[in-house]
């Protein structure tokens, strides 16, 4: 059985800037906004900053320095190339640093090729320059329409459990995952690769604890040489 509804959704404030999306580009995009004297709106539909970076446990921080041999390249901690990425980019992980969220190795303010991270620490991280900032954040909450006017994003249409909203902005930055928002404004997208359509292939993260790492490292030291079954 069908059922209609109809709702009146209420304008519940106007902002200078709104966000949506609290991954890494909303929050460099929200820190920007707010220190040109914006009043800033990050909305993030889970209940912590970082997207898949921290929720996702995709714990490694890569592309600072360039290196044309990246893949290759063993270490992958090295200063032997320029540093590329600066910017608030290299000062969240600057903050993460001082905040012993990635290894210590002697080069605070300068990462390497790839950093990896504690998410935990980095959602802390996060948090505290969102405070420092001023930028207000509305986590659990899911934007899910535009206002639009003569073809003009001219506010979001959002829900969380104060029930649905509309905030109005002068600007409107989508850097949610799936570019939800600029699509319901009608911007043209693409799913998939252009010959076939398929998507990025999914992969599982995971952290595990307890291990005893000088008994690991005298193992993979000293481990036996595999049989010929084995390495076949």
């Amino acid at each position: 059985m069908e059922k209609n509804y109809s709702f009146t959704f209420p304008v519940t404030e106007k902002r200078d800037v709104v966000i949506l999306g609290g991954g890494p580009a909303g929050v460099a995009a929200a820190l920007a906004a707010r220190r040109t004297g914006a009043n800033t709106l990050l909305v993030e539909r889970a209940s912590y900053l970082g997207g898949m970076m921290t929720g996702g446990l995709v714990v490694s921080l890569n592309g600072y320095r360039f290196h044309k041999n990246y893949v290759k390249t063993r270490p992958t901690s090295n200063w032997d190339t320029p540093l590329l990425v600066k910017g608030i980019s290299l000062e969240i992980v600057t903050r993460l640093q001082k905040e012993k969220g990635t290894i210590d190795q002697g080069h605070l303010g300068d990462p390497s090729i790839r950093e990896n991270f504690d998410p935990e620490i980095m959602v802390h991280v996060l948090d505290q320059m969102m405070e420092e900032e001023g930028v207000e954040v509305l986590f659990n909450t899911f934007a899910f329409d535009v206002v639009m006017e003569n073809n003009v994003v001219k506010g979001v249409v959002s829900a969380n459990k104060s029930g649905p909203g509309i905030v109005l902005a002068d600007v409107v930055v989508d850097a949610t995952g799936d570019a939800d928002i600029a699509a319901r404004a009608g911007v043209p997208f693409a799913i998939g690769r252009d010959v076939d359509g398929r998507y990025h292939g999914g992969g599982l993260m995971m952290e595990v604890g307890g291990i005893d790492i000088d008994h690991l490292l005298a193992y993979l030291k000293n481990r036996p040489a595999k049989t010929e079954e084995e390495q076949k």
